[in-house]
């Protein structure tokens, strides 16, 4: 219930601030791969994106990618909130007497941020192709199932591996200091 609740919280949120991703995206995007001075520009301020996107694509275009960037903040904060309540419901994050360990609940804020993060990478690759207004994106679910051709699954599954070993150290390194 837990995971449940948390991804329909962060589609609140982020169903408010996703004109703001889009117009980040966006002004990150222009002159991309050019010399300075090589392109034109589009956006000269934040104000002035809101303001061109609007009059330009359609105040609809600043909600664009909203699909794909509901389903990434559902995946991503849900199992982060999700993951980090279980184990608060655990006691993973209690010492012996009961209290609440700083140590252990950065532990656990830090491994429940992991798991959200890898299972939202790859929908936030396909929610920032959506946003970028590029002509190689086919669609959401489209795109979803073709991300292993995009070279960046093993990107994912790199920041996994890494992470799948630097947690035995970090919690070892943890238990042993005296709080």
């Amino acid at each position: 219930m837990e995971f449940l609740l948390g991804g329909v919280a962060a589609c609140g949120a982020g169903f408010f601030t996703n004109p703001l991703e889009v117009v980040k995206t966006r002004m990150q995007l222009q002159g991309e791969l050019k010399a300075r001075g090589m392109y034109t520009v589009h956006y000269r301020n934040v104000f002035h994106a809101f303001y061109a996107i609007g009059k330009v694509d359609g105040v609809l275009a600043l909600q664009s990618g909203l699909v794909p960037a509901l389903w990434y903040q559902f995946f991503m904060n849900g199992f982060r909130l999700g993951a980090y309540q279980m184990m608060q419901n655990l006691g993973i994050t209690k010492n012996k007497d009961g209290d609440i360990s700083f140590p252990k609940s950065v532990c656990a804020g830090a491994i429940a941020g992991t798991l959200g993060a890898t299972v939202g990478s790859p929908i936030y690759m396909v929610s920032l192709l959506s946003i970028s207004d590029l002509p190689c994106t086919s669609g959401f679910f489209w795109d979803l199932f073709d991300v292993p051709n995009m070279d960046s699954c093993v990107l994912i599954f790199k920041k996994f591996i890494t992470v799948l070993f630097a947690w035995p150290y970090l919690m070892l390194y943890m238990s042993r200091r005296k709080v």
